[in-house]
């Protein structure tokens, strides 16, 4: 009897050194994530021919704010192409002649080119896809808006604040709509 109750000591005290290096009442508890899910909603999507020294003009309208995200393709790696996004209005002289809000302005290489506006508040805006080239191009273009959490396009195209300058017989408008 006198070994179980010198034991009987030692026992709780193991006990609680053990129950308090176990950390459970030190524990934080970890904050259920509260990450927006992921939006986008497609704005403008198509292919057209693209004439030699011209420019597509589109328009698209937003109902919500976020990041629009633009993807512009074409044929030739070899042919030198850009792209402006500006706020509406903004017709295709006044983006010639820098009068223009322009969010987002990049030319090639690379290709192809992708850029983002990144606060872009609900309202319109003026995509300009352009062929300073001679020769006439099979493009692709796509303008989407992003909310929440959604990843950033790929392969971003470094944006510049020139304005753009360049040699263009004409736009159209509407070549990528059906």
């Amino acid at each position: 009897m006198r070994v179980s109750r010198c034991v009987q000591p030692l026992f709780c005290a193991l006990v609680v050194a053990l129950l308090t290096g176990c950390g459970g009442a030190s524990a934080t508890p970890t904050a259920p994530s509260t990450a927006t899910p992921c939006v986008q909603t497609t704005l403008l999507q198509g292919s057209a021919s693209l004439p030699a020294y011209t420019a597509d003009v589109e328009s698209v309208t937003t109902t919500a704010s976020g990041r629009l995200d633009v993807t512009f393709d074409w044929t030739s790696p070899a042919s030198t192409m850009l792209v402006a996004v500006a706020q509406d209005p903004c017709s295709f002289d006044q983006l010639q002649a820098g009068s223009c809000k322009v969010l987002l302005n990049s030319s090639s290489p690379p290709k192809p080119l992708k850029g983002s506006v990144l606060s872009a508040a609900a309202g319109t805006y003026v995509l300009f896809f352009v062929n300073t080239t001679s020769a006439v191009e099979s493009m692709s273009a796509q303008g989407v808006l992003s909310s929440g959490s959604c990843p950033a396009v790929s392969s971003l195209t470094t944006q510049t604040d020139e304005t753009l300058r360049f040699e263009i017989q004409g736009a159209r408008s509407g070549l990528l709509r059906p």
